[in-house]
């Protein structure tokens, strides 16, 4: 039995190491981030909205953003970034949730 436990325990830090799964944080906090390094999760996957960086048409605010990508990215996490929360400006229907009039 303590073979087997062994065996087990070796194959799951291997595997732990090697881990390609992810945690959808959405907007991980320092401690967060930390917890994900420590359960040796390698993937965050970060949702951006579209809403926030360009609230008003052709006016751009990244700052946040790249503050959350610097704050993974010293940690070794890789980032699986989503788009979506569309800006009142550029569709009829809900904002947040209504789709693009123009896709472009």
């Amino acid at each position: 039995m303590a073979f087997l436990t062994a065996v087990f325990a070796a194959y799951a830090a291997a595997t732990v190491n090697a881990s390609t799964f992810g945690v959808n944080a959405h907007v991980p906090q320092e401690a967060v981030a930390d917890e994900v390094v420590e359960a040796g999760i390698r993937w965050v996957r970060v949702d951006f909205q579209w809403s926030a960086v360009e609230h008003e048409r052709d006016v751009y605010y990244w700052k946040r953003n790249d503050a959350l990508i610097d704050r993974l990215e010293v940690r070794g996490l890789r980032i699986y970034a989503g788009l979506g929360a569309t800006p009142a400006w550029a569709t009829s229907g809900s904002e947040f949730s209504g789709m693009p009039d123009d896709p472009d």
